[in-house]
């Protein structure tokens, strides 16, 4: 193996990829603003969601396509992907198939995610 080929094999073994939340149809800036959309969201549920969640989080962060629970549409330049969280809650995400970066789309139940959001974005 030359030395140029080591190097990009490095690289590839190194690369995390950058979160990117958009939620109801924003931006949230960083991760901080996000577990206080979560806070909101999941209110009166179990306080160990939230950290189960940043769990599958660190996950996505990691690998994308390695804990993809499935592919759901695949586009030019994204591949639309959901984690499994609990029984019934589910991370949709979308990975950029250029970049290192993995946009998350919403966090809900199955019938939420799969039925309003998965529905307004394809």
């Amino acid at each position: 193996m030359n030395e140029k080929s080591f190097i990009h094999m490095a690289l590839l073994v190194a690369r995390k990829y950058t979160l990117i939340f958009i939620l109801n149809g924003k931006i949230i800036k960083d991760e901080k603003e996000f577990i206080n959309y979560l806070k909101k969201e999941f209110a009166g549920k179990n306080p160990k969601v939230i950290k189960i969640v940043i769990d599958k989080l660190r996950l996505l962060e990691e690998n994308p396509f390695k804990y993809s629970r499935e592919k759901l549409k695949e586009y030019d330049k994204y591949i639309i992907c959901s984690i499994e969280v609990t029984g019934d809650l589910r991370i949709l995400y979308a990975i950029d198939k250029k970049m290192p970066i993995v946009y998350i789309l919403g966090v809900g139940n199955h019938k939420e995610i799969y039925g309003k959001i998965l529905k307004k974005i394809i």
